[in-house]
């Protein structure tokens, strides 16, 4: 009949119904009945009843086969995933042998583009980086000439850059091998009176702590001054003093001295006085008299003799000395230097000598403030 096939019956081949169409039930790795059982389970894993969506494959999830993603070569190029749950979108583990891992790379030498592009519009951090293992948190090595290794840019009400520092190390470390700038911080807008660096300490260490020459401009670089509380209005004003200048390491001392009995005095300096300083000079005024007052013995063993004058006569004394110390004498200060080759042409004060910034230091040193303020004034 229809269907039938050839069984052994065991004495010879009859045709009979084929089994395997009726409804007996399936078994092993398979549910439901014949002739259309269910693929169940895989090698004696279950299988889960989801619907695969296309280019899904299964993919053990621990406790079932189920239509999952195709990772296992990466993303396909553009990808678009739009996640609207509680929980970390993304997320990459990397448990294997030492390696990068995630790496962003743009072969594309002409391809202008950022390599890595964040954003956000929630009240969240961009990036949150925590560092339990025992390299960098980050690590930045910049091979190209021509870009910055990091540029930030603010446009908020709050840091740019925030960072706390809970560990015995430095909660930021630069070092630079070549001859640029090892770290650049500027406000470019000039209506911004904001500091571009503030630093303040609650610690018992030094707010700034520099190990190297040290180089600053500004309105006042041109004229060392101090800045306190006027004495007199401390709560609106403030008072300011220029420092005393000279071509030399000099070192000023001076007070007040009564003369003895026969007009003398010995005037005791301090005892490392002859070992720091060298090359004296010597000034004394009279206070509430006149006597032709000298130097009657120079500065011998940290200390010197003024006579001339008359028992119980004032008198102010001021010395001078240039350091003789090791450090000073290894380096001497250059009086006068010539500009280098770029700086040529240059001024530290340009506004001072009526030039345009063009023709500043700083912008040889930093051509881009050009730039930005071309910019600024097409727009």
């Amino acid at each position: 009949d229809t269907d039938e096939v050839l069984k052994w019956n065991g004495s010879e081949w009859t045709p009979q119904t084929d089994a395997t169409l009726n409804d007996s039930a399936a078994g092993g790795d398979l549910s439901g009945t014949y002739p259309n059982p269910t693929v169940a389970k895989i090698q004696t894993y279950p299988v889960s009843s989801s619907s695969p969506d296309t280019d899904q494959v299964l993919k053990w999830d621990g406790t079932e086969w189920k239509p999952q993603s195709d990772e296992s070569g990466g993303l396909t190029l553009p990808y678009v995933g739009i996640y609207s749950g509680n929980g970390d979108a993304f997320i990459i583990e990397h448990t294997g042998t030492p390696g990068n891992l995630a790496e962003f790379e743009i072969s594309n030498s002409g391809n202008s583009g950022d390599v890595l592009w964040l954003k956000t519009n929630g009240s969240g951090n961009v990036i949150n980086i925590k560092n339990y293992g025992t390299s960098d948190a980050i690590f930045l090595s910049n091979q190209s000439n021509a870009q910055d290794a990091i540029n930030i840019k603010n446009y908020s009400n709050y840091n740019a850059i925030k960072a706390y520092g809970y560990g015995n190390n430095e909660v930021l470390y630069l070092k630079q091998t070549g001859t640029d700038d090892c770290a650049e911080i500027r406000i470019d807008n000039s209506s911004n009176s904001d500091d571009a660096l503030y630093v303040t300490t609650n610690g018992t260490g030094y707010a700034g702590y520099f190990n190297g020459a040290l180089y600053a401009t500004s309105a006042s670089s041109g004229i060392k001054a101090f800045k306190i509380d006027h004495p007199l209005d401390p709560e609106n004003k403030y008072l300011y003093h220029s420092s005393v200048e000279s071509s030399d390491m000099m070192n000023v001392y001076n007070g007040n001295i009564i003369l003895s009995n026969n007009g003398e005095a010995i005037v005791k300096l301090p005892e490392w006085f002859d070992t720091l300083n060298k090359e004296f000079r010597y000034q004394l005024t009279c206070i509430g008299g006149f006597a032709p007052v000298y130097i009657a013995e120079k500065i011998s063993n940290n200390k010197f003799k003024i006579a001339g004058g008359t028992d119980g006569l004032e008198i102010s004394w001021q010395i001078t000395g240039i350091r003789q110390d090791p450090y000073a004498n290894d380096n001497r200060i250059q009086v006068e230097v010539e500009k280098i080759d770029k700086e040529r042409g240059h001024y530290l004060h340009y506004k001072a000598y009526k030039q345009p910034i063009e023709k500043s230091i700083e912008a040889v040193k930093n051509p881009e403030i050009i730039e930005e303020l071309n910019k600024n004034k097409e727009e």
